[in-house]
C-alpha cells in the first residue's frame, strides 16, 4: 500500500511542476510576445489577397463584403481555406483597435491560423510584417489573469493532497 501512497505523490509531484512552470510561464508572457512575424507560409497569400482587396476599393470605393472575399478566395488559391482565413471590415472590436494603433474606418483585417495560433493581420500594423495573436488563443483559459489564477488555484490542490497523503 505505501508503493501505490508514494507513487501517487511522485505523480502529483510531477503534476505540481507542470503546473508550476504553466504558472511561471503566464507571469512572464507580455504583450509584447503576443506580436510575431508573419510565418513564411502565409506571406504570399496575405500579400495576394490584401493586393486583392486594395484593388478592390479603389475601383470600387469601398472595401469588399466578407462574400466578395471569400469568392476571390474560393476561386484563386484553395490553401486560404485550409488556412481558416477570414476578414473582417472596421469597425473592430475595441481590443483591436487598442493593439493596432487606431485604424481608419476603411481599414481591414484578416484572421487566419499561422501553424500554432489564430492570428490577427491587419496592413497597416508593423508595415504589414507582422500578426497579433489574441488573448483567447494566447492564453490556456483566455486571459493572462484567468491563467495565473488557476494554475495557482491546481498548484494550491496538489500540494494539499500531497500533505495530506503524506500525514497518513
Amino acid at each position: 500500500m505505501n508503493v501505490i501512497k508514494y507513487f501517487v505523490i511522485a505523480v502529483l509531484a510531477l503534476a505540481g511542476l507542470v503546473t508550476t512552470i504553466h504558472l511561471i510561464d503566464s507571469v512572464l508572457k507580455t504583450k509584447s510576445t503576443q506580436i510575431v512575424d508573419i510565418d513564411p507560409y502565409n506571406i504570399p497569400l496575405v500579400d495576394k489577397l490584401s493586393i486583392y482587396i486594395k484593388k478592390y476599393q479603389i475601383e470600387n470605393s469601398h472595401l469588399p463584403d466578407r462574400k466578395e472575399v471569400k469568392s476571390w478566395m474560393d476561386n484563386n488559391d484553395n490553401n486560404y481555406e485550409g488556412r481558416g482565413y477570414s476578414y473582417e471590415k472596421a469597425p473592430f472590436h475595441t481590443v483591436l483597435d487598442h493593439v493596432f494603433e487606431a485604424p481608419t474606418n476603411d481599414a481591414f483585417i484578416l484572421n487566419y491560423w499561422n501553424g500554432n495560433f489564430f492570428v490577427v493581420y491587419a496592413p497597416w500594423f508593423r508595415d504589414g510584417k507582422q500578426v497579433y495573436i489574441p488573448d483567447s488563443e494566447y492564453f490556456h483559459f483566455g486571459s493572462q489573469l484567468a491563467d495565473c489564477f488557476i494554475f495557482l488555484i491546481i498548484l494550491i490542490m496538489i500540494i494539499r493532497i500531497i500533505s495530506t497523503l503524506l500525514k497518513k
